[in-house]
């Protein structure tokens, strides 16, 4: 293979910034451009100068931006998906959760009533009366 030159070293640097003023009105120059440096006077000055014109607020106009995304949000409100329908109601699970725990306590506490009666009944009791007072009176409705 013949000796091959390598390729020109490409050069990298950063783009020049140019950034677009969007606060400010047409023809106005800032305070204290040019020859002199900016201080807490010049900003002062500016301010109490003249109101923006009443009708507009003092920005420049809206971006691409925001004129896409307000008429994205027109089409979606002519098309009515703006409006959320009420969910449909769902059905309660606590009735029928109420009277599996009240079937499945119960039956394990009637078993007992053959090994200790006094124990058993008095469980009898405690469950009924505190599975009634949890799942009606402290559960919400789920």
């Amino acid at each position: 293979m013949a000796d091959e030159s390598d390729p020109p070293r490409k050069h990298y640097q950063l783009k020049p910034r140019e950034f677009e003023r969007v606060n400010e009105r047409p023809g106005e120059s800032l305070p204290g451009e040019g020859t002199q440096p900016i201080n807490v006077r010049d900003h002062l000055r500016s301010a109490a100068a003249s109101p923006a014109p009443p009708g507009r607020p003092h920005h420049a106009a809206d971006n691409d931006v925001h004129a896409m995304l307000r008429a994205n949000h027109e089409r979606r409100r002519a098309a009515g998906l703006e409006e959320a329908p009420p969910p449909p109601p769902r059905r309660s699970r606590r009735k029928r959760d109420y009277w599996l725990a009240m079937g499945l306590g119960n039956a394990a506490l009637i078993a007992g009533l053959f090994a200790s009666p006094v124990f058993a009944g008095a469980g009898l009791v405690i469950f009924n009366t505190g599975l009634t007072w949890v799942m009606w009176f402290v559960v919400d409705d789920y």
